[in-house]
């Protein structure tokens, strides 16, 4: 029985120092509005201001007081200046992020305390921008994107197959005659070859390294990929190194 009557009485003592909020007044440039207003219009160029007193039967202020602008896709916090148990709010219109003042918002008081009694989250008025105050537009979250297309650059234009061969065969056409010529005028002696079948290798094996060589940069040049060629490459061009080495010795 004495714990339901401790219960009772702490209770009245609670309900007794709930805060009381007095003279409250929402300033909208030169209009004022009393709490509770709901679509106060809202121009450009204005400001918001609050203003109320805060009572207790303790006549204690409680540790934290702020006010929450809230609409449907953003809030802000605004603290007030604070003169005993008066607080007052300005809340320049220019300064409010464009999420809020794109669209109609709340305007919301919040009070905190260690002591619970002095909690209080209560509706001031709601605010609606009648002309349009900013360009904002809300940023896509977790949407699709559009499709990227890449767009490869076109294959490099060649010469027609009909004038490389043309030109191929002039080529060969110009060397044969030159091989002709050289054995007509007797211009070249073959009698230098060398008579040992081991320097006819080297001398083979260093001649063919050599055409190996334009063997291997015509077929990458036909397409053949820089790893192959670069691989092809490293062993004729070594099979020359050595064979001319002992080739060109003398």
């Amino acid at each position: 029985m004495k714990l339901i009557s401790v219960g009772i009485v702490t209770t009245l003592l609670t309900l007794a120092s709930c805060l009381k909020i007095k003279n409250g007044i929402v300033s909208v440039g030169q209009e004022e509005f009393a709490f509770g207003t709901k679509s106060i219009p809202l121009y450009r160029n204005q400001d918001i201001k609050v203003e109320f007193s805060l009572k207790t039967d303790e006549g204690k202020f409680p540790q934290q007081v702020a006010l929450s602008l809230d609409s449907e896709s953003a809030s802000e916090i605004v603290y007030p200046k604070l003169s005993g148990s008066k607080a007052q709010f300005t809340i320049p219109v220019k300064k409010l992020s464009g999420a809020i003042k794109s669209q109609p918002f709340d305007l919301t008081l919040i009070a905190g305390d260690v002591d619970t009694s002095k909690n209080l989250q209560e509706f001031i008025a709601s605010i609606l921008p009648v002309e349009k105050l900013t360009t904002y537009e809300p940023p896509v979250r977790l949407e699709a994107k559009e499709e990227i297309r890449h767009i490869f650059r076109q294959q490099e234009s060649t010469v027609p197959a009909g004038l490389s061969l043309i030109f191929i065969g002039g080529i060969a056409a110009i060397l044969a005659g030159l091989l002709i010529t050289w054995t007509v005028s007797d211009s070249y002696n073959l009698k230098n070859f060398p008579s040992s079948s081991c320097q006819k290798i080297w001398h083979v094996l260093f001649l063919g390294s050599i055409v190996g060589l334009e063997g291997i940069f015509v077929q990458y040049y036909l397409g053949s990929s820089i790893f192959d060629t670069l691989f092809k490459a490293s062993i004729v061009g070594s099979v020359g190194l050595v064979a001319g080495s002992r080739v060109l010795r003398r």
